[in-house]
């Protein structure tokens, strides 16, 4: 027996289970393939013999779907010798339940987001509210059960660094930059988290890759410049500041920064 027709008959004993868990889809390619194997491949007396009651009884199970009546109203039977009358059948049906699936991934899709969206708003009050131990166990729960959501594990990464619990915010923000890599966005909250914990060289490390990938971004060079700030290199700050006052003049804080590091120069205290 051919390896084709081996895969045509499991796919015909699956029929009556793929009804069950509503995949219909599945059914129906099921019965066109073998309503193509009996036409289109050369068979053996007991070979076609033996899938032509198969498909019979799958055909016979398809029929009496109440979920197939309510999408198709053509009937699908199976008469031996006119294979062709069912293959046009399911070539009418297959596109129907193919959107039919879509549109169900599609909601379904929908409504994972929107579960996704009200827990991560939930965990934002908690932290708001200050209840910052239910807010980890709702943000853990999360991203726990979106592990590969870079976006997500980032957001909330700023959930955290928005409340000023910079070691929560740090774990998040690493998690999204292993699977964001090229994101001088994430690179760069990163960045303040840990410059916010003291970690000064690490969070050096993060701004310049991120300054590596957005070098025009006279943010990225502010915060350089406010890290170098709280480290007290008043040199490296002064050219950071100075950067990012040339990439965006109207930015009053570098403006402010380069003030205060002339001042601190001039002091001899660099």
């Amino acid at each position: 027996m051919s390896q084709d027709l081996t895969s045509v008959r499991r796919a015909l004993t699956r029929v009556s289970s793929d009804l069950k868990q509503n995949n219909l889809l599945s059914a129906a390619k099921a019965v066109h393939a073998a309503a193509r194997t009996l036409v289109f491949v050369p068979l053996i007396k007991h070979e076609q013999e033996e899938l032509s009651r198969m498909l019979g009884d799958a055909c016979a199970l398809l029929q009496n779907s109440r979920e197939l009546r309510r999408i198709f109203p053509l009937a699908v039977v199976y008469v031996p010798r006119k294979e062709a009358e069912l293959i046009a059948t399911m070539e009418e049906l297959i596109p129907l339940l193919e959107a039919e699936a879509a549109e169900q991934a599609r909601s379904g899709a929908e409504a994972l987001l929107a579960r996704q969206r009200k827990t991560f708003a939930k965990g934002e009050s908690e932290l708001e509210a200050g209840d910052h131990a239910t807010a980890r166990e709702t943000f853990g729960a999360l991203v726990g059960e979106f592990s590969e959501d870079a976006a997500l594990m980032a957001n909330v990464g700023e959930a955290f660094l928005r409340n000023g619990l910079y070691e929560d915010a740090s774990h998040y923000l690493t998690g999204a930059s292993c699977l964001l890599p090229r994101s001088a966005h994430v690179l760069n909250h990163l960045g303040i988290a840990l410059r916010k914990m003291g970690r000064f060289d690490l969070a050096e490390e993060k701004f310049r890759a991120a300054l590596a990938l957005e070098g025009k971004d006279p943010n990225l060079h502010f915060n350089l410049g406010r890290l170098y700030l709280d480290a007290k290199k008043w040199q490296s700050c002064l050219e950071c500041a100075q950067a990012a006052l040339a990439l965006d003049p109207s930015l009053s804080q570098a403006s402010q920064m380069i003030a205060y590091c002339l001042r601190r120069l001039r002091d001899g205290k660099a």
